[in-house]
């Protein structure tokens, strides 16, 4: 008879450390909210302002883009540059680094997409965002995946982009 082995517990395996702290769910949701669907008039902004906050979403947009390794659109990048200095932030109290808005309204909202994109380069979490890949979508997504391989927002998005390939090269 061979001797019996006792059970072996399963190792846990160690993969490369994503990034936890920082960028709250809840930022990101207000960030890609706005990304995605960029105010359109009344009421969270004024009329007047709907130009600026366009502006501002292409811009934050031309950045995500930049990242990728695909050339900007330079104009998107200079209007942003020229919003930005508008922007009023502070230090977070107790010496953490922590920049927060200073402003309510529209204002607020700018300058809180401002300082998430700021925390978000600083804490390494801008790669994480991305555009989707299929050319008639491009939403703006968080790719959650271990080794920032994400590259449609959806799975939907995946399949049609698959289908649409797929018959591309069938010829039908």
């Amino acid at each position: 008879m061979y001797p019996t082995r006792k059970p072996r517990k399963a190792k846990r395996k160690e993969g490369p450390v994503r990034p936890t702290k920082g960028l709250s769910a809840e930022d990101r949701e207000v960030f890609l909210a706005f990304l995605n669907n960029p105010p359109s008039g009344p009421p969270e902004v004024p009329v007047e302002r709907c130009e600026e906050a366009r502006k501002v979403c292409k811009g934050l947009r031309a950045l995500i883009v930049a990242d990728s390794g695909t050339p900007p659109d330079g104009e998107a990048l200079t209007e942003l540059e020229l919003l930005a200095p508008k922007a009023k932030m502070r230090l977070g109290a107790g010496g953490s680094t922590t920049l927060l808005p200073v402003s309510d309204g529209f204002d607020g909202l700018v300058e809180r997409l401002f300082t998430i994109a700021v925390r978000a380069r600083f804490e390494n979490h801008w790669p994480r965002f991305k555009l989707c890949f299929d050319a008639t979508c491009r939403r703006a997504f968080y790719d959650g995946s271990r080794n920032l391989g994400g590259r449609w927002c959806s799975s939907r998005c995946k399949d049609r982009h698959s289908t649409r390939h797929y018959r591309q090269r069938k010829g039908g």
